[in-house]
């Protein structure tokens, strides 16, 4: 898609929102977005765009700075990109939303290695998180707020 190409190009301010809801891009405008520097502030919306998990962890490279917003939901994305996400330095402030995906147990357990920031929200609510990816959630939210992170993650 040469519009997404040309977007990616782009800079984008502080502040932008974009919302790229109901698209339908595909892999290579996965592949462009990915190479955009999304600044302090920035909310990114993809959502209802099918996308998989090849085509999100190409996202899942994206340099996501303080504050930025990156709504997911309801795509198809699963354990594999989950697992890319959870090797992302997430820094203050960042929002992710993943409502409505295809996200189990064993993402949870990859991502609970993550050491959440100061502020990091992530909306994993309507994917298909059991009692035992609830029960790991948890503690990992736990975990950080005794070290005096104040943090959300939805289940």
């Amino acid at each position: 898609i040469k519009w997404v190409e040309s977007l990616a190009k782009m800079e984008v301010k502080t502040g932008v929102k974009l919302n790229l809801d109901e698209n339908n891009i595909g892999d290579a405008g996965a592949k462009a977005l990915a190479q955009m520097k999304l600044k302090e502030g920035v909310s990114f919306k993809l959502g209802m765009n099918k996308i998989g998990d090849e085509w999100a962890k190409a996202l899942a490279q994206m340099k996501l700075q303080p504050g930025v917003e990156l709504d997911l939901w309801y795509n198809n994305i699963g354990d594999e990109w989950a697992k890319a996400l959870a090797q992302m330095e997430l820094k203050e402030g960042v929002t992710i939303n993943l409502e409505e995906n295809n996200i189990g147990d064993e993402w949870v357990k990859a991502l609970a290695q993550m050491e959440l920031k100061e502020g990091v929200t992530i909306n994993l609510l309507k994917n298909k998180i059991w009692s035992e990816g609830k029960a790991i959630l948890q503690k990992w939210q736990d975990d950080a707020r005794a070290r005096g992170v104040n943090c959300k993650v939805y289940r």
